[in-house]
């Protein structure tokens, strides 16, 4: 087993002090305390044969994972602080603030989890099934749960690191990385990064952790992004259909992946498919699947995502834009729980969950006759609006932070630095193609530059930019000429034109930047009727 970690994932997961601890079940075993354990079988057994049995159904997980494609993370969990509170507040209070802990893990983990306490100080809990993103969420809600109940505990914090498992054909290999800090002493760690990359005066931007600002993948500290944070929690476990509203790159897919890991259905398959960037044809086949002979060229037959997703969780994007003759055939199949492929005689039942977005107001497509109302109350149960990043300017900094850690950990390089000029010029720009724009001109960044990023590499439309003005159309504008529809049209349509501007009417660039397929911002074009100046095609 030992050659399936690295050094250091032998490190955190094996080298565990032989002490008095428990092993439980979470929900069908509680925590016990002392040199017994009763396990899952009811035999009990000394601390020894717990501390094996954890590393026996390790191996099993790992085997499993590497044999069968499947995901698997394991959480280390470290009470920093307790030697210092129990000197200073007794042996009394150090045990109130362990069972906290424990009450908490105990509380947040799913059923199929297993969770084991080694020591005083030290916790470990296998997550099978479940990505590095399911256990940064796992990590999150520990955290805000744990922030109440430590907030007196001056000093203590919970330290977690997550080892997810990475599957290919030859191996199973452990990427470790570390959760976030809670509570109070979290701002502290926050304010001793801030420090980092140069003092008062100096030319590097200091770049603030993103630990404490964390939701699985999505980061942020503004009221607006704490506001979804909220929502996301309260929704998360329950079965709701939820609907995303967003513009393209705000991280609709994130939300669903989060409300999935969150939830029941956290163990089987989450999907995700762009409804506008196939057509009706295509889109039908692509969800529903189809037999053999069921059209020219379908020489055998295939599962739809629906079937695929079976018992998880299916994420239509943009599904605004599918026609209503498709509204009727996904209607039909929410109603019955059932698919019939092309070309097939029989019906398949299935159990998904649909998560639907949309950039567009699904409401007023209903009022103009464009989306089918049975539909859209099918859906529309909860919805979550996702900020753009010009609505939240106060983010852009913690994503350039997040991006750079992100390429430094792919490429297995230092992270960069960036000057403070090189920040602000990233900060006053209103990214038209939001967080996935910022990323994407943070990986160009990374890959121009040497040890520091400068203005020198930042790209020229960034750069000559004065100031983000606003758009119009936009409800900040309080025109009440114009309906809802009318402003988000508007809002679209000018960061298409504006887009296709900055990158010479290049079309796959601007699709790239905006998160659209080509045939997607095509259809977009022809719809609003943007049209190239005459002026710039005679200059290009």
């Amino acid at each position: 087993m030992t050659t399936l970690f690295t050094d250091e994932g032998q490190g955190l997961l094996k080298n565990t002090e032989f002490s008095p601890g428990v092993l439980s079940s979470i929900k069908a075993y509680d925590f016990l305390d002392g040199n017994d354990y009763e396990g899952p079988n009811r035999r009990r057994s000394n601390i020894n044969s717990v501390h094996h049995y954890f590393l026996r159904r390790l191996d099993e997980e790992i085997k499993r994972a590497k044999r069968h494609g499947r995901r698997l993370s394991v959480l280390v969990m470290h009470v920093r602080g307790l030697h210092a509170l129990r000197d200073r507040d007794g042996d009394g209070r150090a045990a109130e603030v362990i069972a906290s802990v424990q009450r908490v893990i105990q509380a947040t983990l799913r059923d199929i989890d297993l969770a084991a306490r080694f020591g005083d100080v030290k916790f470990k809990a296998l997550l099978p099934e479940t990505d590095h993103d399911g256990a940064a969420a796992i990590v999150e809600r520990i955290h805000r749960e744990l922030a109440q109940a430590l907030d007196d505990a001056l000093g203590v914090y919970l330290e977690i690191d997550i080892v997810s498992f990475l599957s290919d054909a030859d191996e199973v290999r452990p990427v470790v990385r570390h959760g976030p800090p809670s509570g109070r002493f979290a701002a502290q760690r926050a304010e001793e990064a801030c420090g980092e990359g140069g003092g008062e005066g100096g030319d590097l931007h200091p770049i603030e952790s993103t630990d404490p600002y964390r939701y699985g993948n999505l980061i942020g500290r503004s009221e607006a992004m704490k506001e979804v944070f909220r929502l996301v929690d309260r929704v998360a476990g329950t079965e709701h259909p939820v609907i995303i509203y967003g513009e393209s790159g705000t991280g609709k897919e994130l939300i669903a992946k989060v409300l999935h890991q969150l939830g029941s259905r956290a163990e089987r398959p989450f999907i995700a498919e762009n409804c506008a960037a196939l057509s009706e044809t295509l889109l039908e086949a692509e969800l529903f699947g189809f037999v053999r002979g069921a059209f020219t060229g379908a020489d055998r037959d295939k599962q739809g995502l629906f079937e695929l997703a079976d018992g998880g969780t299916l994420f239509l994007d943009e599904v605004g834009d599918m026609s209503l003759a498709m509204q009727k055939k996904l209607l039909r199949v929410l109603q019955e729980g059932e698919v019939r492929p092309l070309g097939a005689k029989q019906t398949r039942k299935v159990d998904v969950r649909v998560i639907a977005a949309s950039n567009l107001d699904l409401r007023t497509l209903v009022e103009e006759g464009k989306f089918r109302e049975d539909l859209f109350y099918r859906l529309n149960v909860i919805t979550v609006k996702l900020p753009a990043l010009r609505r939240r300017p106060e983010d852009i900094q913690l994503l350039v932070g997040h991006f750079l850690d992100k390429v430094a950990q792919n490429t297995r390089r230092p992270r960069k630095r960036i000057t403070r000029e090189a920040m602000r010029l990233l900060a006053r720009y209103g990214w038209p193609g939001n967080v996935r724009e910022l990323e994407n001109e943070v990986k160009k960044l990374v890959t121009l530059s040497d040890d520091v990023i400068g203005v020198d590499v930042v790209s020229p439309h960034i750069r000559n930019e004065r100031a983000p003005e606003p758009l119009a159309g936009t409800v900040d504008e309080g025109d009440d000429a114009l309906s809802l529809k009318d402003r988000v049209e508007r809002i679209e349509k000018r960061l298409i034109e504006e887009t296709l501007k900055k990158t010479g009417w290049n079309k796959s660039r601007t699709s790239e930047i905006l998160g659209l397929s080509w045939n997607g911002l095509s259809k977009k074009i022809k719809r609003y009727g943007v049209v190239q100046p005459e002026a710039e095609r005679a200059a290009g």
